[in-house]
């Protein structure tokens, strides 16, 4: 039904957070969503979660613009389909490419904007979405070609205050002030959610192109697998090949940070002999216990990648640094990934994995930044680059750059702006627009 849903993950336009827009849509009533940010798939997997314990059917799908303009939207029809969008955003982002007027891609459908293309020269997989108030447009369409055509109901904005909010976002987005903004590319006030009984009301007219974009969600909706681990399964050719070659590894680096103690000796040390090989032997059930559990978790591969990382980067002479919880782990220690001796700092293994969580472990490797790249590069060439991704931390406002960003498009000079981050409090000898500057700076942290 509401075919093109926004998120803040549509960076410096849109004003809701996934669990707002899903909170909002099971208080309206609302049973279908599709999420389709702008060059951006990074709220799915959140979105999914929310969507399903709300209990609405959810669709996954792309937004594409070009010089901050809508030129299309992407539907996934399949997982098959949301993967060559992602792949599709991939390749734009690494060669900086413009979109194209038209896109085909495999279990996608594409809906432009009403206006942008004559019906006549749409194909199997493309649409025309109209808003409401181009509904009349429908008359000239002939009847053979009205199938090619679906209510469109954009949501951008929680509510109709937030587009002054909007506007503020995509000034600071394209360095502009705001009084030079084109508000021709941006959301409009009716941009929100609002309640199917309204949605059917706006398309009264036209009630088909309802009923067509709720069966072209429908024809949209697929499974995803959001519990199931997606890591590489084997790093040999099978579980038991991967247990072999860790027990192996394990046992030989334990050799190497654990030499056996004599078992035995004569004359005053024989007691201290004795307590050294009894220590010892505890220190070795560890190891054979860590080695269950690893297998029992199904996290072998898991170290065996790891490990292959650190060997390349050994060859290379390279220096690293394994930190975080994975120094409890006494495997990590021998097959070198870490150098902390987890028996020596009394280091619980538990705290790393244990039965109970079924999170698989978290390695966190440090390289010097004139060895990173290369590192890096040669993950990619050993596993494939359709097989490894990146992590990314989204940086979010914060109090000074909110306010520095807000002031700087309504044109304040440099010393106001310099004066708001140093004194919050608010004077006669703050510029004029140093309240409504402040309060918009508190909506973006």
């Amino acid at each position: 039904m509401f075919l093109n849903c926004h998120t803040y993950f549509s960076f410096t336009y849109a004003t809701l957070s996934v669990e707002a827009l899903v909170q909002q849509a099971s208080q309206l009533g609302v049973s279908q969503l599709t999420l389709t940010d702008i060059h951006h798939t990074s709220a799915a997997l959140d979105f999914i979660h929310h969507c399903q314990a709300a209990g609405i059917q959810w669709a996954l799908g792309v937004e594409f613009r070009s010089q901050h303009r809508l030129q299309y939207l992407g539907l996934a029809r399949s997982h098959r389909g949301f993967q060559t969008l992602n792949e599709a955003l991939t390749m734009a982002s690494e060669r900086e490419l413009d979109w194209p007027d038209t896109l085909c891609l495999p279990e996608v459908v594409i809906i432009y904007p009403w206006g942008s293309r004559p019906p006549e020269q749409l194909g199997d997989h493309e649409y025309l979405g109209l808003r409401a108030t181009q509904c009349q447009q429908v008359r000239e369409v002939p009847h053979k070609l009205r199938q090619k055509l679906v209510a469109w109901h954009p949501v951008t904005l929680r509510h109709p205050q937030d587009l002054t909010i909007h506007r503020v976002l995509r000034s600071i987005d394209q360095n502009i002030l705001l009084t030079q903004l084109d508000d021709r590319g941006g959301a409009r006030a009716e941009d929100c959610l609002i309640t199917p009984q309204q949605l059917r009301q706006q398309f009264a007219s036209f009630p088909f192109l309802l009923q067509q974009a709720e069966q072209l969600h429908r024809a949209c909706q697929w499974k995803m697998d959001v519990q199931a681990p997606k890591n590489k399964r084997f790093f040999t050719r099978s579980r038991a090949d991967d247990y072999a070659l860790l027990q192996k590894l394990a046992w030989t680096g334990f050799a190497y940070r654990y030499p056996e103690p004599p078992r035995e000796s004569l004359g005053e040390s024989l007691g201290e002999s004795s307590n050294a090989y009894r220590e010892w032997e505890v220190v070795r059930q560890r190891l054979t216990r860590e080695l269950e559990v690893i297998d029992t978790m199904g996290f072998t591969a898991n170290y065996l990648i790891v490990w292959d990382v650190i060997g390349y980067a050994e060859k290379q002479g390279y220096f690293w640094i394994g930190r975080g919880s994975a120094a409890n782990s006494m495997v990590a220690y021998c097959l070198k990934i870490t150098d902390v001796d987890p028996i020596a700092l009394e280091l619980t293994f538990e705290r790393f994995i244990n039965p109970h969580r079924a999170v698989p472990p978290d390695f966190d490797m440090d390289f010097s930044w004139t060895d990173r790249d290369d590192v890096l590069d040669y993950i990619f060439r050993r596993y494939g680059k359709g097989h490894v991704t990146f992590l990314s931390t989204y940086n979010r406002f914060k109090r000074d750059s909110a306010l520095r960003e807000v002031a700087k498009i309504y044109g304040l000079p440099k010393a106001e702006i310099d004066r708001l981050g140093k004194e919050p409090v608010l004077t006669p000898l703050h510029h004029p627009l140093s309240e409504e500057i402040t309060a918009l700076a508190r909506h973006l942290i």
